[in-house]
């Protein structure tokens, strides 16, 4: 069924240690979010920043410390990003999700255009 090309950003930081059912949760997540049929995914290390602490963090130069937070970015319809959230919503013990409308467009070689979603 193709879509309009509207689509929900998801995004989830937490904490690099963060585990659920004795895994890392962020591969946790991102299996969740492809079992949910979100569009894609990805995983990103902040390179500074500040959580519920509010203590400011930054990194100059060399290896990012393994303790600095992680975002994952997940895109999909919104039906799917409810789905998504509701199951977030069973899996986090402490995070924070943000959501946000967007317009989906994909490109390739052949042009680009509203992106018919992983149904179309």
């Amino acid at each position: 069924m193709p879509t309009s090309g509207r689509g929900t950003m998801v995004r989830l930081f937490l904490g690099p240690s963060d585990t659920y059912r004795d895994q890392p949760l962020a591969r946790a997540v991102l299996e969740r979010a492809a079992g949910e049929g979100m569009l894609m995914a990805g995983v990103f290390r902040a390179e500074s920043g500040y959580g519920a602490s509010r203590q400011l963090r930054t990194w100059v130069s060399g290896d990012v410390p393994p303790d600095f937070p992680l975002v994952i970015e997940m895109l999909g319809l919104p039906e799917d990003a409810q789905r998504l959230i509701a199951a977030l919503d069973r899996m986090l013990a402490d995070g924070l999700v943000a959501t946000e409308a967007v317009e989906i467009w994909a490109t390739s070689g052949r042009g680009s255009g509203p992106c018919p979603g992983p149904r179309g």
